[in-house]
């Protein structure tokens, strides 16, 4: 048995922060850290950050936070971050922290996000009805202007923009 667990840790549903020490990603090759990443993020969506304008980051619901003076991102200062804690001192500090892409957030949390569209309008080229997607987290924008087919969206106003032109 290459991991051996006894049969009472088994029972315990959720692990400690701390028991994210006891995995040395840095043992692992380069290509496992992203699905490491992918597969944490499931489960911290509520400790996602994005970088503001100047050091410090928006997260889910508008709560600041910076990220720990001793953590390894805190010099590289990542777009998207995710943290296993947030702690408050003098300030909000987010800890054991993981660089994110946002695509992995809308990927995972599909059921959680919001969709907004806009300015729907007829496109000669694909000949179809699109329109710009907003997509949302607890407040924070994943995706600001992605260009989808409106048809299945919206179907009787894309019927007239497609008579209309």
């Amino acid at each position: 048995m290459k991991h051996p667990r006894s049969a009472r840790r088994l029972g315990q549903p959720q692990h400690k922060p701390r028991d994210l020490d006891r995995v040395h990603v840095d043992e692992l090759p380069p290509a496992k850290h992203a699905a490491i990443h992918r597969a944490l993020l499931s489960g911290l969506l509520g400790n996602i950050g994005m970088k503001g304008e100047t050091h410090e980051y928006t997260g889910a619901r508008g709560t600041k936070f910076s990220l720990f003076p001793g953590s390894t991102l805190f010099k590289q200062k990542p777009s998207w971050v995710m943290s296993a804690e947030l702690v408050e001192t003098t300030k909000l500090y987010a800890r054991t922290l993981a660089g994110i892409r946002p695509e992995w957030v809308e990927s995972l949390a599909d059921h959680l996000v919001r969709r907004e569209y806009f300015e729907p309008h007829w496109q000669g080229k694909t000949a179809h009805v699109v329109a710009y997607e907003k997509v949302t987290l607890y407040g924070l924008v994943l995706v600001a202007k992605h260009l989808v087919h409106y048809g299945p969206i919206d179907p009787v106003v894309s019927r007239r923009i497609f008579i209309e032109n």
